[in-house]
């Protein structure tokens, strides 16, 4: 099975994304000076595999952008879901030693 699909705009705004529908998760992967770039999560309804597609969103409310504006298609890329450990740190509560 090939882990690439195309996807009409029209069928994921069928489905309610970007927005809900059978939306999973989304994030962020980098911002410019006007928009944000997604990487949009969702089971698609007619397969019942998660995959993986891009969209812009504006960042003023000047902006009339809209999640694949000019586009009749997306490439999606199939993904599934891995855990992962991450180490941070925090304030340690205690006398000072300065």
């Amino acid at each position: 099975m090939s882990n690439k699909r195309v996807f009409q705009v029209e069928q994921l705004e069928g489905w309610g994304l970007p927005f809900g529908g059978p939306l999973v998760d989304d994030h962020v992967i980098d911002t410019g000076r006007w928009e944000e770039f997604h990487h949009l999560y969702f089971m698609a309804p007619d397969d019942g595999l998660l995959w993986r597609v891009p969209y812009d969103r504006g960042l003023t409310e000047m902006q009339e952008q809209q999640p694949w504006e000019d586009q009749t298609s997306v490439v999606g890329t199939r993904v599934e879901p891995y855990e992962r450990t991450i180490t941070d740190y925090r304030e340690v509560e205690g006398r000072s030693i300065l």
